[in-house]
């Protein structure tokens, strides 16, 4: 996505958010693939942890991000109720 480089205020008190580390999603025991990203906020002491999962990854847009993510969940919600069909 574009959007590295970009800077990122606090939610709380608006200030400019430091970037501290990239994880992996496997880093944080999640299933898939993904960028973990944190921040802080030298003045309120907030901590941000932003997370870009593999629907995400190539999208030139938050848009396009949101869209293949709906896609996924779609999909996924699909593949749910064919199951739970067939137990019944």
């Amino acid at each position: 996505m574009e959007g590295k480089g970009k800077k990122m205020n606090c939610w709380h008190c608006n200030t400019e958010l430091i970037w501290g580390s990239d994880f992996t999603y496997e880093d944080y025991c999640i299933e898939g693939e993904g960028i973990v990203s944190t921040f802080s906020c030298p003045n309120c002491n907030a901590h941000v942890e932003v997370y870009l999962g593999d629907d995400a990854i190539g999208s030139k847009t938050p848009e396009e991000a949101m869209k293949k993510y709906t896609a996924k969940l779609k999909k996924e919600n699909n593949k749910f109720k064919k199951e739970k069909n067939g137990r019944n």
